[in-house]
């Protein structure tokens, strides 16, 4: 999916080699090449993950739910898998509307919350996420609290849906470039894990689709959307 997402980038960078970009959220690496010449920014709430990310020109430590970075400043705004982990994904979508140029992108990465795997995660602990990704997936750090690894806490708040997003971006007059929701193939690593606990997965998660009349969907657990910002001359409170 990244790889789609990719081909946008690289259209926008062809007519504008220079970009100055920012990391919603940034971690210790990007997902995207934004080319030599970029200048990358990053925001992140973990000091660690900032020394970390070798790519960034300059670093914010900071939370994007309260940051006070300048307004119209970037072409690009990259937030992937961040918004789920925030208590309020609103007001971080709100800085990204104040920050971005006219004409930017702005692209988001997230769990779908309306997703069989989304709700399990929005409603189970996170000690069960930890247990989950290293006992079954065999990932996440043991020492995800101490050194700013993850799994970290998660959220999942419906502002942040598909539908909302679709919202956020008509609310704003910002063109929507690409919008889907899709599979990560978690429950396919299950299938090879477990035979077992892949049965019981699948069979809840059709079960909830039925029940729901399709709004919970059994494997479309994530979503990303790229937007073009048209006009960046709404407030964030409008």
């Amino acid at each position: 999916m990244t790889d789609n997402v990719q081909v946008h980038i690289d259209s926008f960078r062809s007519r504008q080699p220079l970009l100055r970009v920012l990391e919603a959220g940034c971690g210790s690496a990007s997902y995207f090449d934004f080319g030599q010449c970029s200048l990358i920014s990053g925001i992140d709430i973990s000091r660690k993950q900032l020394e970390r990310n070798t790519a960034l020109h300059d670093r914010i430590c900071g939370d994007l739910q309260d940051c006070d970075l300048p307004g119209n400043s970037y072409d690009v705004i990259v937030c992937w898998d961040v918004l789920e982990h925030l208590s309020r994904p609103e007001l971080a979508l709100s800085t990204f509307a104040r920050c971005v140029r006219k004409g930017g992108l702005i692209i988001i990465g997230a769990p779908n919350v309306w997703s069989f795997e989304g709700l399990l995660t929005k409603f189970t602990p996170h000690t069960f996420h930890v247990w989950v990704l290293r006992t079954i997936f065999g990932s996440g750090s043991r020492d995800a609290v101490r050194e700013d690894h993850g799994p970290f806490p998660t959220y999942l708040r419906r502002s942040m849906s598909p539908n909302a997003l679709k919202r956020y971006a008509e609310n704003r007059q910002y063109r929507v470039a690409y919008a889907t929701t899709y599979d990560r193939g978690r429950l396919e690593l299950l299938r090879k894990r477990s035979w077992i606990l892949y049965a019981i997965v699948k069979t809840t998660a059709s079960l909830v689709w039925v029940v729901t009349c399709g709004k919970i969907h059994p494997t479309r657990s994530s979503l990303v959307f790229v937007l073009v910002a048209s006009s960046t001359e709404l407030s964030e409170n409008q």
